[in-house]
């Protein structure tokens, strides 16, 4: 938005306001509000997403007059012009606050003291949603490496009541991999994952159909079948269901349940990460990379987290970064944690309850529940 004097014989009544787009394509339009008697006037809101091209186009409309600019937003980013005029090399040259949503008489202080449990309250969640800072250093990276190499040393716990869950990447295009990976509790290593290049759908059927008999011939039947739906994964889909299996299509891009996270995707390698504490893990370079290379940030609103896409990946890393083996293990998260003899007396106990609660939409968590428990298509 620009507000700017027109003249300088009337002040009240000669001044005018445009408000526009930030679309980058759009940033001619922010150029040219040159008034040596007047006052080019900027607002800027949720500062920390608006484009370079703009903020560019805004400082060649301060070269005369009595120029003024006003910004505000949630430190989502550690870049970008918002960052520095913030709290990196251009502070200096402009007046900053930063408000604690704690200290604001309407806030919900109860939500943010659940916030605090939840993440910590140095957490990036915490700090950029609820005290105005921005995230730390280097924190963009989602897993930790300590987090994923504790886990790779960790034995695995047997336990017979586990359920066996197994998720599907299905690979779209070129270097990426397809890959089916089994999981029986928090015992993600001693069944290794099966990696392909370059098969067809009924293939790809063909291969998980194989590892679900395989099991079945150890005693170990699949209480749960994820597999990615999007792109050539739909095929794969109904190709399973035509065979009487009954896989849940899972959408990467689909709204999430858990309030904190902005799409599905997103959610499922944020219960994977809350789960690596505990999880035991193959010791494979690749699958190391995969999880210590994504990278995350947040919507432009602050409200959620948001992870690199796979393109992004790909295009700061180069074409084999895909993290098509972490993704097929994030897809073994898209329900509750469960046990083979697992009922509805047991999701009601104060654990479980909890755990719906604190993730959102308690009618979906609980739709997850019943179609891989009781396999309802």
């Amino acid at each position: 938005m620009s507000l700017y004097r027109i003249g300088s014989d009337d002040v009240s009544k000669n001044w005018r306001c445009d408000a526009q787009t930030c679309r980058e394509e759009n940033s001619e339009s922010f150029q040219g509000l040159h008034s040596v008697g007047g006052t080019p006037f900027y607002i800027f809101d949720e500062a920390s997403g608006i484009p370079d091209g703009i903020w560019k186009a805004r400082i060649g409309g301060a070269t005369d007059g009595e120029p003024m600019s006003f910004d505000f937003g949630n430190p989502t980013r550690k870049s970008g012009y918002f960052f520095q005029n913030c709290v990196g090399e251009n502070k200096h040259r402009h007046i900053t606050r930063s408000i604690d949503s704690r200290s604001v008489h309407l806030t919900n202080k109860d939500l943010f003291a659940e916030w605090a449990e939840d993440w910590g309250e140095d957490s990036d969640l915490f700090k950029v949603k609820v005290r105005g800072i921005f995230p730390s250093a280097g924190s963009v990276q989602f897993i930790s490496t300590d987090l994923v190499t504790e886990a790779m040393d960790r034995k695995p716990i047997e336990d017979k009541s586990n359920a066996l869950v197994i998720g599907v990447d299905v690979a779209r295009f070129g270097s990426n991999n397809t890959v089916i990976y089994p999981r029986i509790g928090r015992d993600a290593v001693s069944f290794p994952y099966e990696q392909y290049n370059g098969l067809d759908n009924i293939q790809v059927a063909e291969k998980v159909i194989e590892m679900i008999q395989k099991f079945s011939a150890l005693g170990k039947p699949c209480s749960g079948l994820f597999v990615d739906g999007g792109g050539l994964g739909g095929g794969v889909v109904d190709i399973l269901r035509r065979f009487g299996y009954n896989p849940l299509d899972v959408n990467f891009g689909g709204k999430a349940a858990d309030r904190r996270y902005y799409r599905k995707g997103d959610e499922m390698w944020g219960r994977m990460r809350d789960d690596m504490q505990y999880l035991s893990l193959p010791k494979d370079t690749a699958l190391k990379s995969q999880f210590t290379q994504r990278e995350y940030g947040f919507t432009d609103d602050a409200s959620r987290i948001k992870l690199e896409s796979k393109a992004l990946m790909q295009e700061r890393l180069g074409d084999n970064a895909s993290p098509d083996i972490a993704d097929a293990l994030a897809l073994t998260y898209y329900a509750l944690p469960m046990t083979i003899d697992q009922g509805f007396s047991e999701i009601a106990n104060k654990g479980n309850w909890d755990y719906i609660r604190r993730h959102g939409n308690v009618a979906e968590n609980i739709w997850n529940y019943v179609t891989t428990v009781l396999s309802v298509p």
